[in-house]
């Protein structure tokens, strides 16, 4: 029984060390793009100034449309096809932040760094809702939920948020981590 101990855990070091040779996670955020510490550097000392600085709203057009999904919903004293400033939010559904309201939003409501990872060409994504490149995951201050921040060319291009219990990251819209999952395996 010894021996089949011993063989076990020689196994369990040998595929710990092959998976952090391969880079399958890792902790050591020294090792991100610079775009993406910055990020992190900014979301983790709460500095709203720097954050909004860093967003990148898409110019649409808005719609008077019913229903989820699409572009932006115009205000009521804007005709269809008012071209607008906003910045994707994904969840349970979807909305838009205005550039005109960003005094009004909070900001991001997260307690550290989650996960780090390169966006799969599987995601989600349309012209209204781009993914990023890149992925750096939050975990919220809201029991079980993480925030997603989609990156692209040092800029936030959308923001997801996840209420699932346990906390998840969808397989597919995951190409390679840069910092897996923190407390779990990628």
């Amino acid at each position: 029984m010894k021996h089949l101990h011993l063989n076990l855990l020689t196994l369990l070091v040998t595929v710990g060390a092959l998976l952090a040779a391969c880079g399958a996670f890792s902790s050591d955020q020294g090792s991100l793009p610079a775009e993406l510490q910055n990020l992190i550097t900014i979301v983790e000392n709460g500095d709203r100034q720097a954050l909004l600085s860093v967003l990148e709203f898409n110019t649409v057009s808005c719609t008077q449309a019913e229903g989820l999904g699409g572009p932006p919903k115009c205000a009521p004293e804007e005709p269809e096809g008012t071209i607008v400033e906003v910045l994707p939010f994904l969840g349970p559904e979807g909305y838009f932040l205005r550039r005109e309201n960003l005094e009004t939003w909070p900001g991001l409501n997260v307690t550290g760094l989650y996960a780090v990872y390169v966006v799969s060409a599987q995601a989600f994504s349309d012209e209204y809702y781009p993914a990023g490149k890149y992925a750096i995951v939050f975990s919220g201050r809201q029991p079980n939920s993480i925030i997603t921040l989609q990156v692209r060319d040092g800029k936030i291009v959308r923001i997801d948020g996840d209420f699932s219990s346990p906390m998840h990251i969808p397989a597919a819209d995951v190409q390679k981590y840069l910092i897996g999952p923190q407390g779990s395996t990628p």
